[in-house]
């Protein structure tokens, strides 16, 4: 079982990476709505809206693909888990 460990380990680090895009929508998201009500234009300090609006399609594109990969490492950990260990209960009946 030992090989599958970082496998595992990449999965819950995968997740928790994945939380930190989704903190940094809310981020984005909440300085798009302090820029729209504090500037007329759209444009206040060394950020814009597009730059913002590009910010939060990055980090939702990034934390799609990074859940992606770790529920698949994830799955397919436990599943050659449960494998390993269904094949020991068969063996020993």
């Amino acid at each position: 079982m030992k090989n599958y460990q970082a496998q595992t380990y990449l999965g819950f680090l995968g997740f928790f990476a994945a939380r930190f895009f989704e903190v940094s929508t809310y981020f984005l998201v909440s300085e798009g709505i302090d820029l729209i009500d504090g500037s007329p234009d759209g444009h206040l300090g060394s950020l814009t809206i597009a730059q913002i609006v590009l910010g939060i399609v990055l980090c939702v594109l990034m934390r799609f693909l990074v859940v992606s990969f770790a529920r698949r490492a994830i799955v397919e950990s436990v599943s050659r888990y449960l494998l390993i260990f269904a094949r020991c209960f068969i063996s020993q009946s």
